[in-house]
């Protein structure tokens, strides 16, 4: 899995790990430091997942800048997965291994359903 760190239209990314548990969401990178993003399941408002060239997210909640563009870093569509609340978002892109199993989990754990809306939806 990739986190990726945003500034403005720009993003670098790294190698992340995701736990599920006491009641939150860590973003871990593989390599030690600090924790990337830690969010509680109840300050989660939205999740969407979508295979395509770029990840998509609620424009009505806090998300990137509308120019951000990931399509030049990476080939092909990739597995999206994008978390919000009213004041914070990461941007996650899954394995093709395990995409599946952390939707399922992200869902069984937060009681939220994750949305997928398609590649083409805007």
């Amino acid at each position: 899995m990739r986190f990726f760190h945003i500034t403005g239209t720009k993003a670098d990314d790294e190698d992340a790990t995701l736990q599920f548990g006491n009641g939150q969401i860590q973003i871990i990178p593989k390599k030690t430091g600090p924790t990337l993003a830690s969010l509680p399941y109840r300050r989660i408002a939205h999740a969407t997942y979508v295979h395509a060239k770029n990840p998509k997210w609620d424009p009505g909640l806090q998300a990137p800048d509308p120019g951000l563009d990931l399509s030049g870093l990476l080939r092909g569509s990739r597995h999206w997965f994008v978390i919000q609340t009213r004041s914070e978002f990461v941007i996650l892109r899954l394995d093709d291994s395990n995409w599946q199993s952390i939707l399922d989990t992200f869902e069984a754990r937060t009681g939220l359903k994750v949305d997928r809306p398609s590649a083409n939806d805007r």
